[in-house]
């Protein structure tokens, strides 16, 4: 008992450590909020941080549409908390871009980028001031995350539809393992799909990268949206082929197919086909249905 105790202690501190030692600096709010419609031009920008921070003159810049700088010297709070720049020459009717980067007392440096409107709606983080284009990672990406997909759908749909009868050991074992890895690959992929078009936007170097504030894309951009829920999904799809496989309960692999299937929309909407201003229900159902048959197809071929 004693001993148990002790185990559950040391996973516990072994758990706690971790988060405390890896907190930093991050932005807890804003003013004008992230990706905001305000009515009236503010005279400064505000941002709040979770800790106390340092930053420069130029920590907070406002650009206008031109790229030309809005905004004055940035100041920060007495207790560390809020760094705040003037800004002049906002008007009614266009959308501004905010860049801010700090330093955290643990000697990081976040940074981040958003918009907003005056009047308007503020435009996607990807379409900021300075953001670059999709770039050949970004092609790659999805390619690969197609690719993972086709070896989840094409495999289960040919082991389930065409061929569900009993198989012998070692081919069952191999479709256990395409599937399985696949599920895990989408994952992987994925994440490194939202960071790497993210990182369009944010424009930091690798190594700052990781302290940049993603929260704008993955939750108020289209494709981050799209992809966060595609790998929280497939993370549950991976569940389910692991589950099959360790306690040979086949059955599983049905809600397995069902939900990657679904999870394809996921693809779909972040595209072109999904973002593109003559998109409807339609064209993004043929869409859907376009890529399922390519993943049934490639996948059950391989």
């Amino acid at each position: 008992m004693k001993r148990g105790l002790a185990a559950a202690a040391a996973i516990a501190a072994a758990l706690a450590l971790p988060a405390t030692a890896g907190a930093h600096a991050s932005l807890s709010g804003a003013s004008p909020e992230t990706q905001s419609s305000v009515g009236v031009p503010p005279t400064d920008v505000r941002l709040r941080f979770n800790t106390a921070v340092t930053a420069t003159s130029g920590a907070i810049q406002v650009l206008a549409p031109d790229g030309t700088v809005l905004s004055g010297t940035s100041r920060v709070s007495r207790d560390g908390r809020v760094v705040t720049a003037p800004v002049s020459r906002i008007t009614r009717g266009s959308a501004y871009t905010v860049r801010w980067r700090v330093t955290g007392s643990d000697g990081h440096s976040p940074a981040g980028v958003f918009t907003f409107g005056v009047g308007v709606k503020a435009p996607p983080p990807t379409e900021a001031v300075g953001a670059g284009g999709a770039t050949w990672k970004d092609n790659v990406s999805r390619w690969l995350l197609f690719a993972g997909i086709a070896f989840v759908i094409g495999p289960l749909a040919v082991r389930l539809l065409i061929l569900p009868g009993p198989l012998p050991p070692a081919l069952e074992r191999r479709f256990h393992l395409v599937t399985t890895i696949a599920a895990f690959a989408v994952i992987d992929v994925g994440i490194a799909a939202f960071v790497a078009r993210a990182s369009n936007a944010l424009q930091l170097p690798g190594s700052d990268l990781l302290y940049g504030d993603l929260q704008p894309f993955a939750e108020k951009t289209r494709f981050g949206i799209a992809f966060l829920v595609m790998t929280v999904g497939f993370a549950v799809v991976a569940a389910l082929l692991m589950l099959a496989w360790v306690f040979d309960r086949l059955e599983l692999r049905w809600p397995a197919l069902a939900l990657s299937l679904v999870l394809v929309t996921g693809l779909s909407l972040s595209g072109h086909q999904g973002t593109e201003p003559n998109a409807t229900a339609l064209s993004e159902l043929a869409d859907w249905v376009h890529l399922v048959a390519a993943s049934v197809w490639v996948g059950g071929v391989a």
